[in-house]
């Protein structure tokens, strides 16, 4: 499903103009990355295939928004944390990792696999708050 690059840049400059308003304000801003969007629905794929058949590639994921807001975080008070390298590998994005199925649909984790993420995820934004 193609995203139309109309929203990309409404969605980004949204962004902008919140971050912008709260770093203004004294507010540190902490983006989170969307997930990656897969192609085919790893759990129609987990029902009819063995499971490495339906690691999918996470260049192909990546969303639309990505570089936007990797620039977007380049700005006083934004930082930027991307937990694709969390989901994905290098390479790949995997239905099964950790001993856990990892996607519901194509762009959601599982709770259990959010349950997963969540130490990592509490210590980015202890960093970006604590962070000069």
């Amino acid at each position: 499903e193609a995203v139309d690059s109309k929203q990309v840049e409404l969605f980004i400059q949204g962004v902008e103009r919140t971050s912008q308003l709260l770093v203004a304000r004294g507010i540190k801003v902490l983006l989170l990355g969307d997930t990656p969007v897969l192609k085919r629905d790893p759990l129609d794929c987990l029902s009819s295939h063995v499971v490495p058949a339906c690691d999918q590639s996470v260049a192909r994921a990546l969303p639309a928004s990505t570089n936007q807001l990797v620039q977007l975080a380049g700005h006083d008070g934004i930082v930027r944390a991307d937990l694709t390298r969390a989901i994905c590998t290098d390479s790949v994005c995997p239905a099964v990792r950790s001993g856990q199925i990892v996607w519901r649909d194509r762009d959601h984790v599982t709770d259990s696999y959010a349950q997963l993420l969540t130490d990592m995820l509490g210590g980015l934004v202890k960093n970006t708050l604590q962070a000069p």
